[in-house]
C-alpha cells in the first residue's frame, strides 16, 4: 500500500510536469477509476496549465526580448559592418593612391637615374674638355711669357737701336755740318740714318751722270761718313714725269734712270774717298717711293731725290 502511494505520488509529480494531453493519455492508459481518484482533480490541471502558460508567456516575453535585443545586435552589427566596409573601402582608396605614388616614384627614380647617368657623362666630358683646355691654357701661358720675353728683348733691341739711331744721326749730322755740307736733309727711319740730296743739285735734267756740282756734294758726304764702319746703301727715285729716249737721254724709264744715278753716286763714293766697295750698294726706286704729292712742281721737286742710308 505504501509503495502504491509512493508511487502514485510519484507520478502526480510525473502528472504536474506534463501537458493536459499527456495527463489524459495517462489516465486512458492507467484503465479506470481507481487510478483517476489518485490523479489531480480539474482544478489543480486548470492551475497547472495555468502556470505553465504563464511560463509559456514568461518564456515568450524573454524571447521576445531576445529576439528584440538579438535585432538590436544585428542591427549594430549591420551599422558597424558598414562602417567597417567603408573604413575598407577608404584604406583600399589609400592603397591604390599609394600605389599609384609609388609607380611615380619608381618612374622619378628612373629618370632621375638616367639624368644622373647623362650628367654624369656630361661632367665626365666636361671634365675632360677643362683638361685639355686647362692643358692648352698652360701651354699657351707659357708661350705668352716666352712671348713676352721676346717682346721685352725687342723693346730693349728696339730701344738701344733707336738709341743708336738717335747718336748715328747726331753724329752723321755733326759731321756734314763739320764738313760745310748744303742742301741735305737727315732723318732717322727704321733701318738707319738718311742723308738726302736734291737731284737738281746733282744731275742735269734727264742725265745719269753726276755733274760738277753733285760730284762735290757728294764727295762731301762721303768724306763726312767715310769714318763709319756702318754699310751704305744710295736710292734714286724720280718723279712720275717720264723721260724721253734719245742720244742724250738714254733711258726707256724713270726706274732705269733711278738705277743709273744711284749707281753714278756710289760709284764716286768709292773712287774718290776709298770706302770699302763691299759696304756700298745702290739700288734705284722709279717714281715708286714718293714723299711728297707729284701733282705740284714742289712735291716732284721733293720726289726727285737721291738718298744715302747708313745702315745700322
Amino acid at each position: 500500500m505504501f509503495r502504491t502511494r509512493r508511487s502514485a505520488c510519484y507520478q502526480c509529480a510525473s502528472i504536474r510536469r506534463m501537458t493536459l494531453g499527456g495527463v489524459v493519455a495517462l489516465a486512458a492508459w492507467c484503465g479506470g477509476d481507481a487510478l483517476a481518484q489518485d490523479i489531480l482533480s480539474v482544478d489543480e490541471l486548470r492551475s497547472l496549465l495555468d502556470s505553465q502558460a504563464g511560463e509559456i508567456a514568461s518564456l515568450r516575453d524573454a524571447l521576445g526580448s531576445r529576439s528584440d535585443a538579438l535585432e538590436e545586435a544585428r542591427a549594430e552589427l549591420d551599422e558597424a559592418s558598414s562602417a567597417r566596409q567603408v573604413e575598407l573601402d577608404n584604406a583600399n582608396s589609400r592603397l591604390a593612391a599609394a600605389a599609384q605614388a609609388l609607380a611615380r616614384y619608381q618612374s622619378d627614380q628612373a629618370s632621375s637615374r638616367s639624368a644622373l647617368v647623362t650628367v654624369t657623362e656630361q661632367n665626365e666630358s666636361l671634365q675632360a674638355e677643362l683638361a685639355s683646355a686647362n692643358s692648352r691654357l698652360a701651354a699657351a701661358e707659357q708661350a705668352f711669357a716666352l712671348y713676352e720675353l721676346e717682346i721685352a728683348a725687342l723693346k730693349a733691341e728696339t730701344q738701344a737701336h733707336s738709341a743708336a739711331n738717335a747718336s748715328l744721326l747726331q753724329e752723321i749730322d755733326q759731321a756734314l755740318l763739320d764738313s760745310n755740307v748744303q742742301g741735305a736733309a737727315v732723318s732717322s727711319r727704321a733701318d738707319g740714318v738718311v742723308i738726302a740730296l736734291a737731284s737738281e743739285s746733282l744731275f742735269d735734267s734727264g742725265k745719269g751722270q753726276l755733274n760738277a756740282t753733285g760730284q762735290a756734294l757728294v764727295g762731301s758726304v762721303a768724306d763726312a761718313i767715310a769714318h763709319l764702319h756702318n754699310d751704305i746703301a744710295v736710292e734714286g727715285h724720280t718723279d712720275t714725269k717720264g723721260v724721253g729716249v734719245n742720244l742724250e737721254r738714254p733711258f726707256g724709264n724713270n726706274w732705269e734712270l733711278s738705277v743709273v744715278r744711284a749707281a753714278s753716286a756710289v760709284n764716286y763714293m768709292h773712287s774718290n774717298t776709298g770706302i770699302d766697295p763691299k759696304r756700298l750698294s745702290a739700288r734705284g726706286f722709279g717714281e715708286h717711293r714718293p714723299v711728297a704729292s707729284n701733282e705740284t712742281v714742289a712735291g716732284r721737286a721733293a720726289n726727285r731725290r737721291v738718298e744715302v742710308i747708313v745702315l745700322h
